[in-house]
């Protein structure tokens, strides 16, 4: 259990100063990002491999595209949120960011009239 708790806080530390880290490299914004993906893939594909072989097995070539699909708009988001910092502040970037399920609740209520519910809120 202690071994999780220390990985859970490294991840959040991790993430707590990438901002801060990004805005000072000097490489392109993409380049930030396809490392940035290629390590987590580094360090996940092989827990995945391990621990859900069976599981990977069982997907459909439908549900690898999909996957794949989602891949490809975490890139796009994560090269776009890295370009953002060029033009603006840490702070301002994060806030946009972190305030992405407010935007899409607004979103699916104005363009698909879904309620938003208290439990959206919460």
């Amino acid at each position: 259990m202690k071994k999780h708790y220390w990985a859970l806080v490294a991840g959040v530390v991790a993430v707590a100063f990438a901002a801060i880290f990004i805005k000072k490299a000097e490489a392109p914004s993409i380049v930030i990002a396809a490392y940035r993906l290629a390590i987590a893939a580094v360090i996940i594909a092989p827990i995945a491999l391990v621990k859900a072989r069976k599981e990977l097995k069982k997907l459909a070539l439908k549900e690898y595209l999909l996957a794949t699909c989602a891949g490809g708009f975490l890139a796009l988001h994560f090269a776009l949120w890295i370009a953002s910092l060029r033009y603006t502040s840490v702070t301002s970037s994060v806030v946009l960011v972190t305030a992405s399920p407010v935007f899409v609740a607004v979103a699916s209520y104005l363009l698909f009239r879904e309620k938003i519910t208290r439990r959206i809120l919460s």
